[in-house]
């Protein structure tokens, strides 16, 4: 197995792959990188996850099994668009320790709950995944856009800069879906079988899965 497909409608999913293009047995848990894309009805694909093998799995295990239990529910302190409140709080992490606010510390802790991947600061654009359930207990699969420049100094004179207050201007979330609970458990299941091919033999696999939680 080199590639994982989790479908999220006969004409969208998300393909799991990784950089070397080699079976998943054949990675290295804490070294190769592990990368996720979503692909819409035309077809076009945009990078929404970078992280390495063991870890990648492990939020997408946990995240979606909370989720299928109706255990993610967001937390009173979001208020709005997730995707808009992180990226609140990021520009607000960027402040003194005495300029941030208790509870906008607080709430970066808690938005971290629902995500599942981000990308790398070298991606244009950078993306944030999540997973949560709504008021109504469905399962809620959604893509946000990241301001760069929250991450490092502002470069006026690179011509893709834009402040970020124009960036932020009719935020919205770049992808949002209901994803039925079969078809999430249908994932669950992938993504185990995907996170076992990292271990070399049943008993490391079970440890791991008991000390993450999976």
């Amino acid at each position: 197995m080199n590639i994982l497909i989790c479908k999220l409608s006969n004409a969208e999913y998300i393909k799991i792959i990784n950089e070397n293009n080699v079976d998943f047995s054949q990675l290295d848990y804490c070294c190769d990188e592990v990368i996720g894309f979503f692909v819409n009805q035309e077809n076009q694909q945009i990078c929404i996850g970078e992280k390495l093998a063991g870890n990648f799995f492990e939020k997408f295990i946990n995240r979606i099994k909370s989720a299928i239990h109706n255990q993610l529910p967001l937390h009173e302190s979001i208020t709005q668009n997730l995707g808009f409140m992180w990226n609140e709080d990021c520009q607000n992490d960027t402040k003194s320790p005495s300029e941030r606010s208790i509870e906008i510390s607080n709430r970066y802790e808690i938005i971290l709950n629902y995500n599942i991947w981000f990308t790398y600061i070298s991606k244009n654009p950078m993306f944030s995944t999540w997973l949560y359930n709504d008021k109504n207990g469905n399962i809620i699969f959604e893509v946000t856009k990241d301001y760069p420049w929250s991450f490092f100094p502002d470069e006026p004179e690179n011509h893709d800069f834009v402040t970020y207050e124009e960036f932020m201007k009719d935020y919205q979330s770049t992808i949002q879906r209901v994803i039925p609970r079969e078809i999430a458990i249908e994932w669950l299941d992938q993504a185990m079988k995907a996170y076992r091919c990292l271990f070399d033999n049943e008993a490391d696999f079970l440890s791991a899965c008991k000390e993450f939680k999976l």
